[in-house]
């Protein structure tokens, strides 16, 4: 009986670091977005986990977010992310209706922003030039709106 005791404990001793790394390879992002024109309509957030549908097709995002847009600034957060690269895009979506409003030319006409600030306002941003890595349990990561 004490031989099957120590066995146990041996088992659960090892299994206790194992167990460890493997939550220790989960984070959090949280995306702080700033420049909005205004306070109306809402920000769409979408957290990209590859090039595919980067930066407008956010049905291909591995996660995406709707929140509130309150004294011209937003807040995003995802959770419980593995440790991989990423890009953010984001899109404020002023009159609700849920997609991105563009003019005759197909160009943006409500505001948009990635991570990294990258793409300017004639060219949309590339997936490489907007990844970014969570290595780490908690990151920042700030999105600068353009319209």
């Amino acid at each position: 009986m004490k031989r099957l005791i120590r066995w146990g404990i041996i088992i659960i001793a090892a299994a206790g670091p194992g167990s460890a790394q493997l939550t220790a390879s989960r984070g959090e992002v949280t995306v702080l977005l700033h420049g909005f024109r205004t306070d109306a309509g809402q920000a769409m957030v979408a957290l990209f986990k590859g090039e595919e549908g980067f930066p407008d097709d956010f049905s291909r995002a591995y996660k995406t977010a709707i929140v509130e847009i309150k004294n011209y600034e937003s807040r995003a957060i995802f959770t419980d992310l593995p440790y991989s690269t990423y890009a953010v895009a984001v899109i404020h979506d002023e009159n609700g209706n849920g997609v991105m409003d563009k003019n005759f030319f197909k160009v943006p006409i409500e505001g948009t922003g990635a991570s990294h600030d990258a793409g300017d306002a004639l060219n949309p941003p590339e997936y490489r030039d907007a990844s970014f890595d969570l290595n780490t349990k908690q990151l920042t990561i700030h999105v600068n709106l353009r319209y």
